[in-house]
């Protein structure tokens, strides 16, 4: 319905601005708007994460936690003495 009724303000566009308001519409628009930054910055927030981790750690297997290296710290994990 959102489409139908852009498509409608676009066929008489001239020198007025047409403003679509109203519930509909605005959730419409938030949700796309919503969407739309997701896809954006997940993946820069994933390398920010990932680099912070590296640079902390040194390396990436660091950032995995005691268990990517096979419980080498038994304080950590619950073994040793």
């Amino acid at each position: 319905m959102v489409n139908e009724i852009q498509s409608i303000v676009e066929h008489y566009t001239g020198p007025e601005e047409i403003h679509i308001v109203g519930d509909a519409y605005l959730l419409h628009y938030t949700e796309h708007a919503m969407k739309r930054d997701l896809r954006n910055l997940v993946p820069f927030v994933v390398l920010v994460i990932a680099a912070t981790l590296y640079f902390t750690f040194r390396s990436f297997l660091g950032g995995l936690g005691t268990h990517a290296y096979g419980g080498c710290c038994p304080d950590l994990d619950g073994g040793g003495s």
